[in-house]
């Protein structure tokens, strides 16, 4: 077999050498849409132009027949693969299911025996002339053609129609990939026109070599479809295809309040307005076809279990999803997100539109809390007429039952009774309306530090020979200083006072903590005494509840008003040595912690 190199040698092995890598990258980098078939068509192309470039080159009949049985079976091969991938690409291969899939491949398998062997001289016939090999072609031959432009044509079709309805960098795309079947079947019209320099070179190859380069190029980087200029392109075929999206979208989607975002397959983002990409924070302007879960993290979102964070995003209405943003800033959403892949129209993806109802579901919280507040002041004016009606008549029943004998005897030690329940009497009132001032909501908070107004606090109180231990580092709490110093002036006072059980049973030296919850939202106050019985935990707070013979039930009471007026909230535990524990969580407004660790 005697070689001669000619003029289309080198660039038709340098054809398929691209292909060849082109098509590797291609399956390397395939998604879910099928491309593996676009790997399979650049393969097939690759070899088409190899088999091409051995027949030009080679000088007997037998050594052309050999090379141009591998041309052509890579012919029907690239082909089918051409169809197949189109159909898959364009989202019609379910459609029309395994019928297609035996009108392309019984065809295939037919005229890839016929190109191996060429019975009978069914495809071509071979002769060696004085100017060279001659060929003339047979009726399997026409058939061959006729597939490939029937294959081919059909496939670009269905690309051309994506490419209508595409927009952004997957409009460009598919206009490439529809570029690159145009150019096979140019290659083959152009040769049939004559304009081959010999008759069984096909120019389709050359030709596709175009296609293979830019497409090593998109693949290294899609900025390289900001050079293809599809639009103008498309504007030569007349007004129609000038602008496909419609009309009304630059009116109405682009400056709708609320956002849209339309994913493919794969979740990647196919297009989106501008309200969109700001909701998503997105300031890079090549945000269109990157993955959803690359523009935004799922950690922003402050609830984990949702359908539209799985791998696979579900269709469906999330309301009320918070979400934290790079500024720290949180904003809430109700996010609608559609399936197109049943709609006859459309390519297979979806279609998310997000509604920004942040100022709305605050309105909707501040009633609710205004309601809870309500709710609880009504809760209050009960207890304080049960107070009245109770705890004020009992002292008041004894003040005149005692009057009254004093009259009666001259008694002046029932007159030290009146003295007493009087006394009573004012520091119930005294404390009714502490609990009264205390409850109500606190509308404004500046930082306080907290171990400076637990020391300043501590300071006020009779703790006889208690001892303060403050741990709470550089801790700053939003609050309303003087009740946040009430609260914990009350905590102090109850824990002193019920710190032991009996005149002789309490500990050498009372110790009470002041220090950070593990959270950093908030702070604890215990202490080392005998602690709160089980049964009692729940009570403690309540109004009127007390285990002292001389007590009115209300301290801790206003500690709670105090907190929940906040909007914060109480918890009562036991502490590591058995004590009392009170936890208290305020709202984080700007509230500030030291990076040292939180103590428990």
């Amino acid at each position: 077999m005697g070689w001669e190199l000619t003029a289309y040698t080198v660039p038709l092995f340098a054809a398929g050498t691209v292909g060849v890598v082109a098509s590797a990258l291609v399956w390397r980098n395939r998604p879910r849409a099928g491309p593996e078939m676009l790997a399979l068509t650049l393969l097939g192309s690759s070899l088409w132009a190899v088999g091409q470039g051995g027949a030009v080159s080679v000088t007997t009949a037998d050594a052309v027949s050999t090379w141009m049985a591998v041309s052509l079976v890579a012919i029907v091969f690239a082909s089918a693969t051409w169809l197949r991938f189109s159909l898959q690409y364009t989202g019609y291969s379910e459609r029309f299911g395994w019928p297609m899939e035996a009108a392309i491949a019984l065809p295939a398998i037919a005229l890839t025996g016929l190109a191996a062997t060429n019975p009978d001289g069914l495809m071509y016939v071979a002769s060696t002339t004085d100017v060279g090999v001659q060929f003339q072609w047979g009726v399997a031959m026409w058939a061959l053609s006729g597939y490939g432009y029937l294959t081919v044509g059909a496939g670009s079709v269905l690309l051309f129609k994506k490419v209508a309805r595409s927009r952004n960098v997957y409009r460009k795309r598919t206009f490439v990939i529809f570029a690159g079947g145009m150019s096979l079947l140019l290659g083959h019209v152009l040769t049939m026109a004559g304009l081959s320099p010999t008759p069984y070179l096909t120019l389709s190859p050359l030709l596709f070599l175009g296609f293979a380069i830019l497409t090593l190029c998109i693949l290294v980087s899609e900025r390289f479809l900001a050079f293809v200029p599809v639009d103008r392109l498309l504007g030569l075929l007349g007004p129609r295809f000038q602008n496909i999206a419609p009309i009304a979208r630059e009116q109405v989607i682009e400056t709708m309040g609320s956002g849209v975002v339309v994913l493919d397959e794969d979740d990647r983002i196919v297009d989106l307005n501008p309200v969109a990409r700001r909701m998503l924070g997105a300031n890079d302007r090549r945000i269109v076809g990157r993955r959803i879960e690359a523009v935004i993290e799922t950690d922003a979102f402050e609830d984990d279990d949702l359908g539209l964070l799985a791998p696979d995003i579900q269709p469906g209405s999330y309301d009320g999803v918070w979400v934290r943003r790079a500024d720290g800033s949180r904003r809430c959403y109700d996010i609608v997100i559609t399936d197109l892949a049943e709609r006859r129209d459309d390519v297979a993806g979806r279609v998310g539109i997000i509604h920004d109802v942040t100022e709305q579901r605050k309105r909707e919280q501040e009633l609710e809390r205004r309601t809870t507040q309500l709710e609880r002041q009504n809760e209050r004016l009960e207890e304080f007429a049960t107070v009245v009606s109770h705890d004020l008549r009992n002292p008041l029943n004894v003040a005149q039952g005692r009057l009254q004998l004093a009259i009666e005897r001259g008694s002046m030690a029932d007159l030290d009774e009146v003295q007493s329940a009087h006394e009573r009497m004012g520091v119930i009132i005294d404390e009714m309306l502490t609990l009264a001032r205390e409850g109500q909501t606190v509308a404004e908070t500046t930082p306080v530090e907290l171990a400076a107004i637990a020391r300043e606090a501590w300071d006020t109180v009779e703790t006889d020979d208690a001892i303060l231990a403050v741990d709470a580092g550089e801790t700053i709490i939003d609050a309303d200083e003087a009740r946040l110093q009430r609260a914990l002036e009350n905590l102090y006072r109850n824990t002193v006072e019920h710190g032991s059980t009996g005149p002789d049973s309490r500990p050498s030296s009372l110790t009470v903590r002041v220090g950070r919850l593990d959270d950093s939202q908030g702070f604890f106050v215990e202490d080392d005494g005998p602690g709160i019985p089980d049964e009692h935990r729940s009570e403690v707070l309540e109004h009127g509840f007390t285990t002292n013979d001389d007590g009115t039930g209300f301290g801790l009471s206003i500690v709670e008003s105090i907190v929940e007026a906040h909007g914060g909230t109480i918890a009562v535990a036991e502490s590591n040595a058995g004590g009392a524990r009170f936890e208290i969580r305020l709202p984080r407004r700007n509230s500030r912690v030291d990076p040292s660790p939180a103590q428990d």
